[in-house]
Order: C-alpha cells, then structure tokens, then sequence
C-alpha cells in the first residue's frame, strides 16, 4: 500500500495492490490495484506525496475508487489469503485501520508474513547489507523501477522472495 503519511491513525491509504499467488508454483492468479482519493489530504504528509508521486492529476487519470469500494473488493479477494509485505506491521496496521473504517474485516488466514525478516540471517552474515527493499532488489538485480508504487512494490517483493526460494532449493539439493 501507498498511504499519505506513517501514521494508520491520521493517515490513509491512497494506493493498494493485491497479488495472489498459488502456494505451490509460486505463480499468480489474481493482479490488482486501487487508487484512492485522500479524504484528508490537509493531514498528508508532503514526503509521503512526493515518494508514492501522488498528484490529483494523476490519481484521476487512473480511474479511482472509493475507499469502501476498494477495501470491501480487496477484503473479499483475500478471504483465506495469507497477508505477505515487506515490513508487514506497517502495510497491516494501514488495511486493518481502514477496514475498521469501513467496518469490515481481515477475512485471511491469521499468519502475516513479513518478507524482510526473511531476509535476516543474511544480514547477520553480511550476506547483505540491508534489509529494504531497494538494497535486496539491487542485490538479486531486480529492477527498482517505479519503486512505491503499490503495484510494483508487490512485484519487486514477490521477485525478491522468488529469489530467496531459489536460493534455499539450490542450497539443499547441494
């Protein structure tokens, strides 16, 4: 998500993606993205506008949704679905603080993934430097091209984890 500022409780999210992969091929089944007006963009913060490149230009141009139009499809596609983000707390707390806006629900599995501890015994062998998602994608040379855009953001997480599967796999077939 994409979202006006760091705080679920004063800000929002003005930008979701939802990619759903099959557990066993890793491959996707289901592609989407929502763009949301701010309600409050008096409460945006400027650097949270500048990195996600909102204008409202630019957010009409991409046909947005309502919040509750958004979250009620989004809620409805993840029923069963287990959450995964790099740096999962704060993705979770935006989606669950706007579905209690909404008055809906997480209907998903009770396990929240966070991709970038994934990633931590690496760090702590030095095998990487850190742990965002800039640095792991320039590690596992994966384009960082559009980078906070929600969308891409997804696709670069889920390149980057495609990466750590084939590196566990090729680890214990040695």
């Amino acid at each position: 998500s994409e979202t006006t500022g760091l705080d679920p409780r004063i800000h929002e999210v003005i930008s979701l993606a939802l990619v759903i992969l099959d557990p066993e091929t890793l491959l996707q089944e289901v592609r989407r993205v929502w763009y949301l007006l701010p309600r409050w963009l008096e409460e945006a913060e400027p650097e949270a506008l500048k990195a996600n490149g909102f204008s409202r230009e630019s957010w009409e141009a991409r046909g947005p949704v309502t919040h509750r139009e958004a979250f009620e499809e989004f809620a409805s596609l993840s029923s069963g679905c287990i959450f995964i983000a790099h740096n999962v707390s704060f993705d979770r707390a935006f989606v669950e603080a706007e579905l209690t806006r909404q008055d809906l629900s997480w209907r998903g599995d009770y396990h929240f993934i966070d991709t970038a501890s994934m990633f931590f015994t690496k760090y702590r062998r030095g095998e990487i430097q850190k742990l965002s998602l800039s640095h792991l994608c320039d590690h596992y040379g994966v384009n960082n091209k559009g980078a906070h855009d929600a969308l891409v953001d997804v696709d670069r997480m889920i390149e980057v984890f495609r990466e750590l599967v084939r590196e566990e796999r090729l680890s214990h077939e040695h």
